[in-house]
C-alpha cells in the first residue's frame, strides 16, 4: 500500500552546474566562446495530487539561474607606439586573455504526470515551458603578460584597453 498523500504543496532548491553545449559570440571579430561551465540554482514550488495508490499528477513552477563561463586566449600582433620619432611602426605580440559571463534566468512551469512503483522510487514525465526573464553577456580582454621585447630591449608595456605603448624600459 503506497502511503504518500492525496495531495501535496512543497518547494525545492538545487545547485549544480551548468556546461556549456555549442558556442556563443560577442560583438568583436573572431571572438568565440565555447566549452564554459559555471555553477547555476533553480529554486521553485511543486504540486503533487494522487490518481490511484501509484499515480499522480502535479505541477512545478521554478526560478532557473543558469551562468556559463568560458575563456580563451590569444597571441595578437599589435602596433606599438614607442614614441621613435621618425614614425617607424613597431609591432609586437601581445598574450591576451578573453573571458565571457554569461547569466540567463528563466521562469519555467512543467505540468507533470508520475508513476511511484515503491515509496522511495517515482518516475516523472514533465514537458517543461520556460520563458526568458534575464539575460547578460560581459566580455572582457586583458594582457596575460606585460613584460615583453620591444626593438630588442626588455620592458614592460601599457595598456589602456585599446593603446599599447612603452611604459618601462
Amino acid at each position: 500500500v503506497n502511503s504518500l498523500a492525496e495531495q501535496s504543496l512543497g518547494a525545492f532548491l538545487g545547485i549544480g552546474p551548468n556546461w556549456q553545449g555549442g558556442k556563443h559570440f560577442v560583438e568583436c571579430p573572431q571572438c568565440e566562446f565555447e566549452d564554459g561551465t559555471a555553477t547555476g540554482f533553480t529554486f521553485g514550488a511543486v504540486y503533487n495530487r494522487k490518481i490511484s495508490s501509484n499515480f499522480f499528477w502535479g505541477g512545478l513552477v521554478s526560478l532557473d539561474i543558469m551562468n556559463i563561463s568560458s575563456s580563451y586566449r590569444e597571441i595578437e600582433s599589435i602596433e606599438v607606439d614607442n614614441g621613435n620619432q621618425n614614425n617607424e611602426k613597431t609591432y609586437v605580440n601581445i598574450d591576451f586573455r578573453h573571458t565571457a559571463d554569461m547569466k540567463l534566468t528563466y521562469l519555467g512551469i512543467a505540468p507533470y504526470f508520475a508513476y511511484n512503483p515503491a515509496g522511495w522510487l517515482t518516475f516523472r514525465v514533465a514537458p517543461k515551458i520556460s520563458f526568458p526573464i534575464y539575460s547578460n553577456l560581459v566580455h572582457k580582454k586583458s594582457i596575460n603578460d606585460y613584460s615583453t621585447i620591444i626593438d630588442g630591449v626588455e620592458g614592460t608595456i601599457q595598456y589602456d584597453g585599446g593603446k599599447i605603448g612603452r611604459a618601462h624600459v
